[in-house]
């Protein structure tokens, strides 16, 4: 197990009230099959466990690995049941609703670095504590809400009116947290994303499985690097998938015209953060593309606390070393099979 399974499933243990759980992926291995024998004995003690996946994402889980966790009096709910592309990509974890966690992270061994192909995997959770978490909370409880019948609608309201109750100690560390999806047609990952692009000075560090921007977003990019900010891009060595490669690829290039540099992680990096200037730090569910910015149910917070902003810096800046560099010349040297994938594939860039 990872470092980030050790903590959350000892947070998990430790549980008095109500554990809520959303991730867009559990699968069935020995890491969701953990998780589940830690929910299900939580839920035997009297605490409230309720889960959320998506159901598309989920369809290769079965039912029956949830049953001891539902016979002992815990909720599962997959969520949007229907074959869209509106899909439920949010990952958040909250216990007792004074710990949270959010990140890129889903529950299976290849998240434990434990994946026969994508590895090493590297990939950024982060766990919170204090007033924060209780956006998280909300977050959590209104796709609850929209997600079973309204008969049982009343506990869940219960939550939500102790939560307004609740009290928490002030920190000296500022945050905000932003949620998109359909439920929206604000895009407000989307702005939060170019309202921190348009906000650097001196320098962006974006870490991301894939780099499939809009139009708005890209054109901020390179304008950014136009104007002398230093742009820094890592997506993974291994290869995501045959359609979303090419694409990846494409629109890396982009910037790489600009003087961006371009890493390819010696693995798989599947963390979602962007660093902008030293002064803030966005960690979260969102891939730097148009799926996550306009069209999936996403969340991702901001960080303000400098220390914190150093440390993503430190394990960027380590990141690096473990990577080779996507040159321009590289890019114009492609072949011409990976420029005829490129040709038929960025056409379907907004469903990926």
């Amino acid at each position: 197990m990872t470092l980030h399974y050790t903590q959350l499933f000892k947070d998990l243990e430790q549980a008095k009230t109500c554990i809520f759980i959303e991730f867009y992926t559990i699968h069935h291995d020995m890491v969701g099959e953990k998780l589940v024998e830690v929910l299900t004995k939580k839920a035997s003690e009297g605490v409230e466990v309720w889960v959320m996946c998506d159901f598309i994402a989920n369809l290769s889980t079965p039912k029956k690995m949830f049953r001891p966790l539902e016979d002992a009096g815990g909720k599962v709910v997959r969520v949007k049941p229907y074959f869209t592309h509106y899909r439920s990509h949010r990952k958040i974890v909250s216990i007792d609703q004074k710990i949270s966690y959010i990140g890129g992270m889903n529950i299976g061994k290849q998240y434990a670095n434990m994946d026969r192909v994508k590895n090493p995997w590297r990939d950024t959770q982060i766990r919170l504590e204090g007033a924060c978490t209780s956006i998280l909370n909300t977050y959590f409880l209104k796709d609850w809400l929209c997600s079973i019948k309204r008969c049982d609608w009343e506990n869940t309201i219960h939550y939500l009116k102790e939560m307004k109750q609740e009290s928490y100690e002030m920190t000296s560390s500022y945050c905000q947290f932003i949620a998109g999806g359909v439920d929206t047609d604000k895009e407000a990952v989307k702005m939060c994303y170019l309202s921190m692009i348009r906000s650097a000075k001196k320098r962006i560090r974006i870490q991301s499985p894939y780099f499939i921007p809009d139009a708005s977003i890209l054109d901020a990019l390179k304008t950014a690097a136009a104007s002398g900010v230093e742009i820094e891009l890592m997506i993974p060595g291994i290869k995501a998938s045959f359609f979303l490669d090419p694409v990846t690829n494409y629109y890396s290039g982009q910037l790489l015209e600009y003087g961006t540099k371009v890493y390819k992680y010696r693995g798989y990096i599947h963390a979602k953060t962007m660093i902008i200037d030293d002064e803030l730090c966005c960690v979260g569910s969102v891939n730097m593309d148009i799926r996550s910015l306009m069209v999936d149910d996403e969340v991702c917070g901001v960080f303000y606390e400098n220390q914190l902003v150093q440390r993503y810096n430190k394990i960027y800046d380590h990141d690096i070393s473990e990577c080779d560099s996507y040159t321009w010349d590289a890019f114009r040297g492609r072949d011409r099979k990976e420029r005829i994938l490129e040709s038929i594939f960025l056409p379907f860039a907004p469903l990926m």
